[in-house]
């Protein structure tokens, strides 16, 4: 099976350099094709990606298809920030326009390494059961080596609580748990073959941050179909970034994705969600500032609203951030969106 990879930078680099480099020692030499996609309108932006991948590895980067056959790695540029599943699906949708031969998308953290070839032991898998829609691999931690999931998330759908999926175990070794329990596989790592893409269309854009692969593999799994992880596919994550999951940002999108989840998938439950999750922000943060985010993302999510970056609320927390991590800065594409 050819495999399409797909790996989304937002200004990192650094970071998509080391990742891409894994996949050409481990994984590219089965002929596989690599699309970076640069979640950025910025044309410096995508000339320094471009020029850092071209340097890193010269005898697989291609300006354009047709220069190859397969084995290629290519940067385009998505022309906005518009999250991960627009950045995602612009790279299929790329594939596409420019007639790139593939059978499954291997969709990749670029926060992610591989030590050993991951795609391999995924479309064995694929291949082995027709009804698979969605794959996932055993996620380590790129430090210390120890287990942070297996797959995906394990919880409660109704109410959109979920935690990590994993053995007692925390290492590569780890007694892996039964497959059934799985709600869904995290996109930190996730094969879809093309099949699913036609049934089933990409992921939803309307979710900027958290929950676009929920909602993706629900509709599969409402048709029948089923999700999986594979034992012998390992990639190395790391864990989140700067502002971590204990700031007002992550949990106005955590909640605004949420609802929009519960709402798209149609749980009977949603107005208890709308309360319980604000207070469970506040009773886990014991931060009015993280219960407020969380009540506008829920709001907003029920109006349908479009994130405004220039709101009040986003300039009041983004004045309490270091530079880096500054939320104005999403609408211009300049932050690594999926670490925040």
């Amino acid at each position: 099976m050819r495999c399409l990879i797909v790996v989304l930078n937002w200004r990192a680099v650094t970071r998509t350099v080391a990742c891409v480099l894994s996949l050409v020692e481990h994984v590219l030499r089965n002929g596989h094709n690599i699309i970076v996609v640069n979640n950025d309108s910025s044309q410096s932006s995508l000339e320094e990606l471009s020029m850092a991948l071209r340097e890193a590895a010269p005898t697989v980067f291609r300006d354009t298809p047709g220069q190859g056959s397969d084995g290629s790695l290519y940067v385009i540029n998505s022309g906005a920030n518009g999250g991960y599943a627009f950045g995602n699906n612009q790279g299929i949708r790329w594939a596409d326009a420019n007639r790139i031969q593939y059978d499954a998308v291997w969709i990749l953290n670029n926060d992610a390494l591989v030590k050993e070839d991951a795609l391999s032991p995924m479309l064995k898998m694929l291949t082995g059961d027709r009804q698979l829609a969605f794959v996932g691999s055993q996620i380590f931690d790129i430090e210390d080596e120890g287990l942070q999931c297996s797959g995906g998330v394990i919880g409660f759908k109704s109410i959109a609580f979920f935690w990590n999926f994993k053995g007692k175990a925390q290492s590569a070794d780890a007694k892996k748990p039964k497959q059934d329990k799985l709600v869904y596989l995290t996109g930190a790592s996730l094969l879809v073959p093309r099949s699913t893409i036609v049934r089933h269309g990409l992921m939803d854009e309307s979710f900027f941050l958290y929950f676009e692969e929920a909602e993706w593999q629900e509709r599969a799994i409402r048709d029948g179909w089923r999700i999986a992880y594979c034992d012998e596919s390992r990639i190395f994550h790391e864990k989140s970034g700067t502002v971590g999951a204990a700031s007002a940002f992550f949990y106005y999108m955590y909640s605004r994705s949420a609802i929009l989840y519960l709402d798209k998938t149609g749980r009977p439950l949603l107005p208890v969600a709308m309360l319980w999750i604000p207070l469970l922000c506040l009773l886990k943060t014991r931060r009015l500032d993280c219960m407020t985010a969380s009540l506008l993302g829920v709001r907003d999510a029920i109006f349908k609203s479009n994130i405004d970056w220039s709101s009040e609320f986003f300039r009041a927390v983004n004045a309490q951030l270091p530079p880096r991590a500054s939320f104005l800065d999403y609408q211009e594409g300049t932050i690594d969106g999926k670490d925040y």
